[in-house]
Formats: structure tokens, C-alpha cells, sequence
């Protein structure tokens, strides 16, 4: 698996992972099984709290404060969730600078967070996804909608863990108990399609931020891609597909991936 492969395809996230992860020994296929304790699964809407498995972790930067227990909560200075809108999106402007160009503009550091809806273009699967990476280690909660299983996936120093229901841990699953989609989430790798010298169709504005709008084709390229880039940091700032829309944002500003609780032991 690609070192952070995006979970997509809801419905083949509940055969592949249920099918190879269930069993009546409660073993994975090739993976080693950890069974912790049912525990309440919190209740959270998107305007109030992020879920993890993790321990506990404060940190502050960038007009937000973050304080994390086994529930991991986001406030900005102006009392939202810090959760990414469309709130504010202004209509696109046609022509960008005159001078700017993809490769001039673009940076992205390798810690932010992001979330995500899915949906399959056959209309088969579709749902919610949010997570964090920080280096190499990653996060992602996949919350299909036609499934009732959630889960969550921690690749934290080249080893895997996946979650089902916060309660059922698998280490280093088998690719047959490991949902995969094939899709990446992984801001480098759509940072790395564009033709350096892409210039924007346009300018728009996300949450007030001003941002250059690429669109981006090719031969490894599925249909049209428009990649939003911040005009002030070059970071990127939303993605559009013909199945997902990603958010970024917390950019350089997220805490480390630890082993969830429901693996250690």
C-alpha cells in the first residue's frame, strides 16, 4: 500500500474489512487481533468534535487551541469547530495573476489535517473521512454511509493498526482485512500533477482566504481535477474530483500519531 492510500469506496471498505477482520478466531488475515473493552461511542457533529483513540495532548498555534483526551476537539479565536466551510466561497474570478504560476506558488508541509466526502460516480458508496498526517505517520476515521461500521486507520512508525467500532484492533492486517480503495488522500501526491508551469484559470475565495484555482488534466489524471491553492502561503487548500472534495488546512500545526489504545497491551 502506498505510504497514505485515501479510503474511498465505502462499500468496499465494508466487505473487504468485515470479511477479513471478523472471523469467528478473531484473527486478521496475517494480523495479529486485540480485543479491548466495548466502549460508548461518543456522538459528534461536525460543529464540535473530532473523535480519536488517542491520549491525551494539548497544543496551541495559529489562533487555535487544540486540547485532545479521547476526544480531540478544534476551536478557532472565533468560537467555530476550525472545521473548513463553504461559508464565505465567493464565485471564481476568471484569470490569474499574470505572473504566478504553479510551480512558483505551490508548498505544502508534510503535518495538516483534512476532511472529506466521498462519493462513488456509480452511486454506490459514499460517506465522510477525516484525519491528520504528520510525516510519515497518518490518521483517517472512514465513516461510511451505507455501513454502520467505523473505522479508523493509524500507520505510526511503518506499522498499521485499524480500528472497527473504537473497541476491535488489527495490527498489520493482511491486504485482505485491510480496507483500500487505491485512492490517495495525500496532498503531495495531487500537488505533484500539475505541470509546473500550470497557470490558474482564476482566483476565488474559501473562508475569506484568497486562493488560485488550477484546473488539472492528463493522462494519469481522471477527468478534471481543480486544485485550490492559498495565494498567501502556497499551501494547498481544497481539492475537487469528479467522487471527493478534501479540505486541508492546520498546516503545520498537528500533533504526533500515536498506537490508539486499543492496540497496546
Amino acid at each position: 500500500m502506498k505510504r497514505r492510500n485515501f479510503i474511498l469506496a465505502g462499500g468496499t471498505i465494508g466487505l473487504s474489512a468485515v470479511a477479513g477482520c471478523t472471523g469467528s478466531d478473531g484473527q486478521g488475515d496475517g494480523g495479529t487481533t486485540t480485543d479491548a473493552p466495548t466502549t460508548e461511542v461518543p456522538t459528534t457533529t461536525p460543529s464540535e468534535t473530532e473523535t480519536t483513540s488517542e491520549s491525551q495532548e494539548t497544543s496551541t498555534g495559529g489562533g487555535r487551541t487544540e486540547t485532545t483526551t479521547d476526544e480531540e476537539t478544534t476551536t478557532t479565536a472565533d468560537g467555530n469547530d476550525g472545521t473548513p466551510t463553504d461559508e464565505g466561497t465567493e464565485t471564481t474570478t476568471e484569470g490569474g495573476g499574470a505572473d504566478v504560476t504553479f510551480g512558483t506558488l505551490y508548498s505544502m508541509p508534510t503535518n495538516y489535517r483534512f476532511e472529506a466526502e466521498y462519493s462513488d460516480p456509480g452511486g454506490d458508496a459514499s460517506g465522510t473521512m477525516r484525519g491528520r498526517y504528520h510525516g510519515s505517520d497518518y490518521y483517517q476515521r472512514i465513516e461510511p454511509d451505507s455501513a454502520e461500521e467505523v473505522f479508523e486507520i493509524y500507520h505510526v512508525d511503518d506499522d498499521d493498526y485499524v480500528v472497527i467500532n473504537e473497541t476491535q484492533c488489527f495490527v498489520n492486517p493482511g491486504p485482505a482485512a485491510k480496507p483500500d480503495s487505491g485512492t490517495d488522500s495525500d496532498a503531495e501526491e495531487y500537488g505533484s500533477k500539475p505541470d509546473a508551469n500550470l497557470r490558474p484559470s482564476g482566483t476565488t475565495t474559501i473562508d475569506g482566504e484568497t486562493v488560485y484555482v488550477f484546473e488539472v488534466t492528463g493522462e494519469d489524471v481522471e477527468g478534471k481535477w481543480f486544485l485550490y491553492v492559498s495565494a498567501s502561503t502556497g499551501y494547498l487548500r481544497r481539492v475537487e474530483t469528479d467522487n471527493v472534495t478534501i479540505d486541508f488546512y492546520d498546516w503545520g500545526d498537528v500533533d504526533p500519531i500515536s498506537v490508539p489504545d486499543q492496540c497496546e497491551g
